[in-house]
């Protein structure tokens, strides 16, 4: 298990036009993410160490305080266009508490 802690003011303007797609992602997420403590996985995938100009974001929240959704997922593909990473795809996806829905991630709302 790791830790990163850090002191970096990031602004929404940065975010935007970032040279971090991770920042981006989290950024569209919006102010109400993660509006209660729980687990969080950040995964980042670029095409090429040098120069990338595609990228898929991962975050994954889990141990929700929700009595029926456990884990929310959502992948952004982006691509760095016009000197900023944009986003061209976001899937959110879901994963139920037992004997409230579907065990897997899906697009599928729990009960």
């Amino acid at each position: 298990m790791a830790f990163i802690s850090g002191c970096t003011d990031i602004t929404a303007e940065k975010a935007n036009n970032s040279n971090y797609p991770t920042q981006v992602a989290l950024h569209a997420l919006g102010e109400t993410f993660q509006s209660s403590a729980s687990n969080l996985v950040i995964t980042q995938q670029v095409n090429r160490g040098e120069l990338p100009d595609r990228a898929v974001v991962t975050i994954e929240e889990s141990g929700m305080q929700d009595d029926s959704v456990s884990a929310e997922k959502t992948v952004f593909t982006m691509r760095y266009q016009d000197g900023k990473w944009q986003i061209v795809n976001r899937i959110k996806t879901q994963r139920c508490w037992a004997g409230r829905g579907h065990q897997e991630f899906s697009e599928q709302r729990c009960n």
